[in-house]
């Protein structure tokens, strides 16, 4: 997957057929992200998402049709948001973080969306939105 950074392509993340993840060596994440969907077809009424991963950013797009930003990373999901608010300073933002057991996603997401004047979004359920669209629809990971 290509990986952004102030519209310039930093880096490449790798997904093999067992779903290990592997970065390019030396290419930025800080403040990087993958779009889903056509960013020229943004217009100051669309609603744009950032979340955490690559499965959960297909999920939200092809559920809701929004652009969707992935950070790759509870950890990168402020940096991006700053990010997407600087090309898009008047549109809704929402950060659809993780439902974690351990509170790091949803705390992530609380962070980035308080940083930038958006809206959070935490699936019910432990787990991401991914995670929450497919027990919906019976199914496991």
């Amino acid at each position: 997957m290509p990986i952004y950074n102030k519209k310039q392509l930093v880096s490449l993340q790798f997904v093999n057929e067992s779903g290990e993840k592997k970065m390019l060596s030396g290419g930025l994440l800080k403040g990087s992200y993958c779009v889903l969907g056509h960013v020229e077809t943004i217009t100051p009424e669309s609603i744009l998402l950032i979340c955490e991963g690559w499965a959960t950013g297909c999920t939200l797009h092809d559920d809701t049709g929004f652009i969707v930003f992935v950070a790759f990373s509870a950890g990168n999901l402020k940096a991006v948001a700053i990010q997407v608010r600087e090309h898009y300073p008047s549109h809704n933002i929402i950060v659809c973080g993780d439902n974690d057991a351990s509170s790091v996603g949803q705390l992530a997401a609380n962070d980035a969306a308080l940083e930038i004047d958006g809206k959070v979004s935490i699936p019910p359920d432990l787990g991401d939105w991914n995670d929450y669209a497919l027990m919906l629809k019976g199914e496991q990971s």
